[in-house]
Formats: C-alpha cells, structure tokens, sequence
C-alpha cells in the first residue's frame, strides 16, 4: 500500500505523520504514475509552519483533498506538499 507524508495542523516536522493511503485508480484518459522520489521546496516548509495561514486555511485545504480523493477534481486547487 503507498504511503503519504501528511499533516493537519501548522508546526514544525512534529505536525509530520506517515500514513498508508489507497492505491490511485485511474479513470478513463488517466494513466498512474509510479513515484520513487520527491522533494519540497523549502516554501512549502514555510507554509506547514503557518506563515500564509490567512491567505490559505488549512481547512480549505483538507476540503480540497477530500474532494480529490472522491474524484470530484473540477474546480479545486489542491497543493501537493
């Protein structure tokens, strides 16, 4: 089972948890691509600690995952950390 870095509230890389999540199912046009590897951006360390907390709430983006994973893709940004 793949497996994900997530977090759900603003802090250090004490927020940070692992978590095993479902394997993405492709839809008709879509194809999975298989990561071995992936890096941040040191910006999005700034913003897991908080610092564009007004221009972007966190709740929005739980929301917006939500939706991602219920395959409800119109519409929706979703940042991937």
């Amino acid at each position: 089972m793949p497996k994900a870095v997530r977090y759900d509230g603003f802090g250090g890389i004490d927020v940070l948890r692992v978590e095993e999540v479902p394997r993405p199912v492709p839809g008709d046009g879509q194809v999975l691509v298989r990561v071995k590897a992936a890096g941040i951006n040191p910006s999005e360390a700034v913003i897991r600690m908080g610092a564009v907390a007004d221009l972007f709430p966190l709740a929005q983006v739980r929301e917006a995952y939500t939706e991602l994973e219920r395959r409800h893709t119109r519409g929706k940004i979703v940042l991937r950390p």
